[in-house]
């Protein structure tokens, strides 16, 4: 794919006639043609295989019967006279949301395309998710020259660090800039060097995120953050697939996706430091766990519950990493109900 990617970078809006992607990509086009959209317009002029003089490149004129050709303006003419169809003269622009899924269903990545403010030629691919509630934004650009990267990864470091960064090539790509990346925690992945074609309208990556962005990856949870939580869960794990089961009222044992683990208060950072003695929101989520999960308005004590209900959400983010509310306000039912599975069966039988 490198002649993809350089013409990419070459030209400025990543549009160019499909005569003229043809002649450049070769025996590529077709190959990359998926990654290609119509722009709606047709070019005015194509291009020359001998650059030069005040008429170049050559001028397409449109004939009353329906015919196209490409002459030379300079004089003498330094290239041939050519014969075009319509289909040759029609402006092909990439299709950036096209790459960004394919670059995102290769890379493993979370498609969130879209323009970042005041940075041009920068659009945001998407995220890699680490753990549950970590994330870390990837970026692409199409510099043009080196003078135009440096002002670009400047930018971004100062919004959104950490970041990995993908170009097309590495042509533009200086040590120093290297340097900058990396004191930022932010790595940078060349995609002529990763991605290739497999198959018609298809990419492929043999490197996984964690290989090729390892410096992001750590930075984006470090350790000692992972060390905080109570259970670090894949990044997509959601609160429903959790259930907690009591098996005394001080212990509990949650199960996700067929692992089970048992939990007392203090893994929770649900005990008071003083008396070492539960906390108000281990005292909750026993009163969930009686409940099965809900705890009407109408229920004794109501007024306790909503004033421990936040804290006790703000515990188990913190112990789980999984972003959302778990305990959700119910209109309909006037209760909160759990949005994870909990039952205290053994806690109504008194065992």
């Amino acid at each position: 794919m490198q002649r993809f990617w350089r013409a990419l970078e070459d030209l400025p809006r990543g549009a160019d006639s499909c005569f003229d992607w043809r002649a450049t990509l070769g025996d590529q086009f077709d190959a990359a043609a998926f990654l290609l959209r119509r722009a709606g317009a047709l070019a005015r002029r194509v291009g020359c295989p001998s650059p030069g003089g005040a008429d170049c490149p050559r001028r397409v004129i449109r004939h009353a019967d329906g015919s196209v050709a490409a002459v030379c303006g300079n004089q003498p003419a330094d290239c041939d006279r050519l014969t075009l169809s319509l289909d040759d003269l029609a402006i092909l622009e990439l299709d950036w949301p096209k790459l960004a899924e394919q670059l995102c269903s290769c890379l493993g990545m979370r498609c969130d395309f879209r323009a970042i403010d005041g940075i041009p030629r920068a659009w945001q691919v998407g995220w890699v998710d680490v753990a549950a509630g970590a994330a870390f934004r990837v970026v692409a650009s199409l510099p043009t020259q080196e003078a135009d990267l440096g002002p670009v990864t400047l930018q971004l470091i100062g919004r959104t660090p950490p970041f990995a960064l993908l170009l097309p090539t590495r042509r533009h790509l200086s040590p120093k800039l290297c340097d900058t990346l990396f004191a930022g925690s932010c790595d940078v992945a060349v995609l002529d060097e990763i991605i290739e074609f497999s198959g018609p309208g298809h990419l492929i990556c043999a490197a996984a995120p964690q290989t090729l962005f390892s410096r992001t990856w750590a930075a984006t949870v470090p350790a000692e953050a992972l060390d905080a939580r109570s259970w670090v869960l894949p990044a997509d794990a959601r609160w429903e697939e959790l259930r907690f089961e009591f098996e005394a009222a001080e212990m509990l044992r949650i199960t996700f996706r067929k692992q089970t683990r048992p939990f007392e208060p203090v893994d929770l950072t649900m005990r008071n430091a003083k008396t070492r003695r539960p906390n108000a929101q281990w005292a909750l989520l026993r009163s969930f766990a009686i409940k099965d999960g809900v705890i009407a308005r109408t229920a004794k004590g109501f007024d306790q519950v909503e004033s421990q209900k936040q804290q006790l959400s703000r515990r188990l983010r913190a112990a789980f990493g999984i972003a959302g509310d778990p305990i959700l306000w119910e209109n309909g039912e006037q209760a909160y109900r759990t949005r994870f599975v909990i039952s205290g069966a053994k806690l109504r039988c008194g065992r």
